[in-house]
């Protein structure tokens, strides 16, 4: 995947398998296809769909509190403590004391970045057939509707 293409592709396929996308029988096996390729290769890159999307949210955002990723997921905070405690025993992500020592910042280990880019490299060749026929144009504008879809998804709370 080259540096001009909008990397929501790999969003998209986060939202398509994780938020009931899958629900439909006929897409089901794309959804499937992906998490193996990209989630069962290896002991190494079997992680859940959550963890990947805390791993890519770290990779994008920077070191992160609890609340800044809950926010973000529009979930409770209590909700990305397990993801955090599995990633960090694994040695993926460090979680650090703040300034309050209540605080907790998680930030990617090098074991991370390595997976992420493992995982991307994976996963780009997949994408790229998505992708096949598709311009940048019709691309873009598919960027673009996701990202307006998201934002009316977040004002309805």
């Amino acid at each position: 995947m080259n540096d001009e293409q909008p990397f929501f592709q790999h969003d998209f396929l986060l939202l398509y398998d994780d938020i009931g996308l899958d629900e439909c029988s006929w897409k089901k096996p794309h959804g499937n296809q992906f998490r193996v390729l990209t989630f069962s290769n290896s002991k190494e890159r079997d992680i859940s769909v959550t963890q990947w999307a805390l791993i890519r949210y770290l990779k994008d955002n920077g070191p992160a509190t609890f609340s800044d990723v809950a926010d973000y997921w529009q979930v409770e905070k209590p909700a990305i403590t397990p993801i955090a405690q599995k990633l960090a025993a694994r040695e993926m992500i460090s979680i650090l004391s703040g300034a309050d020592k209540r605080q907790k910042i998680m930030c990617l280990s090098e074991k991370g970045e390595a997976l992420h880019k493992t995982i991307m490299e994976a996963t780009d060749p997949f994408l790229e057939e998505l992708m096949e026929g598709i311009s940048q144009e019709e691309r873009d504008a598919a960027a673009t509707v996701l990202e307006k879809l998201i934002m009316n998804l977040k004002r309805r709370g």
